[in-house]
């Protein structure tokens, strides 16, 4: 974070939130400072919260932010999905190497480990205090402090603050555990929070040990951005496998990489099975391991292109952007399997399946790569190959495919 230019405060309105605004404007030499209030819109008095954090900002000279969110339920609960609204909002207004600034404080801490451990992913430890989001980082500098402290510091400074009604309602699965489980468990274990923060602290350690392997394997295993070498990859022991892969997918629980990458790596070379993880789509081709953005279907309809302006291509296959001064009408169409084209210095025509094969294309990328035709007659395979009396015509290359098929490798012909 050494590079970091700025703060953004996400301010709630409520104690703890109050308590680090606070703080940070009594710093001596503070950077900029945002305020970011994001709106959930799931309680009566949700407008009179944001109004409070307005009327704080403004008597201080602070910049706000007020954002109301839509929160979605899609079957992960009501918690998860104000949580999932309420970061894509942080990630929306945060500025490239700005700092987001959370409250969360050691309670919070405590109550993340349980629900972790009781989820089976205590693995992965508690919060981190700071870590990389988006286009910039994200930093809790309270996670040493309890909820009693903020408290006094609160009634000390005589702060005000709101208070949300349904975090006393223990329908919600952390509302249970703070005002239930958790005074249940302290009165049998005196030492338990005192336990849980030893053992975070033990586990993080142990991450950073793991993410360090992981980097190192990454090093040896990686073609390129995207894709990992099969034969390194097997070359490690499993676990060095199952580490590598959970760093290099970023996914916090590793539980089903095995079941689902058995089928991936014990595949034929000439095979190219798929599978979903996460919010990746890892595919297999050749000797590479390809992790990528989910594809759409490949398309099917043609269309027509006067190369005069740029042709927005369907399902996620990029567009077409003229660079002659030479337009002309082609019609567009997309792999069947048959298709060939005379290369400039070839005297016969070459299969497309062919110079894919040789080219190192995978499967994914055929099928959603244009192929041009002018008068029933395929002259260009997007801006990989051209017909020789085409490219005769022309001079030079006519037009450039732009794509995001996160994986094509790219290689020569």
């Amino acid at each position: 974070m050494r590079q970091a230019q700025g703060l953004l405060l996400a301010c709630s309105g409520g104690l703890d939130s109050m308590c680090l605004l606070h703080a940070l404007l009594q710093l001596a030499e503070r950077p900029a400072l945002r305020v970011l209030h994001v709106d959930h819109d799931l309680q009566a008095a949700s407008s009179e919260w944001a109004e409070f954090v307005r009327r704080y900002c403004d008597q201080q000279g602070l910049p706000l932010i007020v954002e109301k969110v839509v929160v979605q339920q899609a079957g992960e609960g009501p918690e998860a999905a104000a949580r999932q609204a309420r970061y894509a909002a942080f990630q929306a207004y945060l500025e490239p190497r700005e700092i987001l600034v959370l409250a969360h404080h050691q309670d919070d801490q405590i109550e993340t480990l349980l629900m972790r451990m009781l989820d089976g992913q205590g693995q992965n430890g508690g919060m981190q205090a700071v870590r990389t989001l988006g286009r910039g980082y994200l930093w809790r500098p309270l996670l040493g402090q309890s909820r009693a402290l903020l408290r006094d510091y609160a009634q000390h400074h005589q702060l005000q603050w709101v208070e949300d009604p349904s975090n006393q309602d223990t329908r919600y699965r952390r509302n249970h555990l703070r005002h239930v489980v958790l005074p249940a468990l302290e009165a049998q274990l005196p030492a338990l929070r005192s336990s849980l923060l030893r053992f975070d602290s033990i586990n993080q350690h142990l991450q950073r040990h793991a993410e360090s392997i992981a980097m190192l394997d990454l090093n040896n295993c990686i073609i390129e951005q995207q894709a990992l070498s099969i034969p390194a990859l097997r070359s490690l022991s499993s676990a060095r496998q199952m580490n590598l892969l959970r760093h290099w997918l970023e996914v916090r629980s590793g539980d089903r990489l095995p079941m689902l990458l058995q089928p991936l790596l014990a595949a034929r070379r000439d095979a190219a099975p798929a599978c979903r993880i996460g919010p990746w789509e890892l595919r297999r081709y050749r000797d590479g391991l390809f992790r990528m953005s989910p594809l759409p279907a490949p398309p099917h309809t043609g269309l027509e292109w006067d190369m005069r302006s740029e042709l927005r291509l369907p399902d996620g296959c990029g567009k077409l952007i003229p660079m002659g001064q030479t337009p002309e009408r082609l019609t567009l169409r997309w792999q069947q399997g048959a298709e060939q084209i005379r290369l400039p210095g070839r005297e016969h025509r070459s299969r497309i399946k062919n110079l894919w094969q040789a080219a190192g294309v995978p499967p994914w990328v055929r099928q959603r790569t244009p192929l041009l035709y002018r008068d029933g007659v395929l002259v260009a395979v997007a801006d990989r190959w051209f017909d020789a009396d085409f490219l005769q015509q022309h001079g030079k290359a006519p037009f450039r495919w732009s794509h995001g098929l996160i994986g094509d490798p790219q290689l020569p012909a």
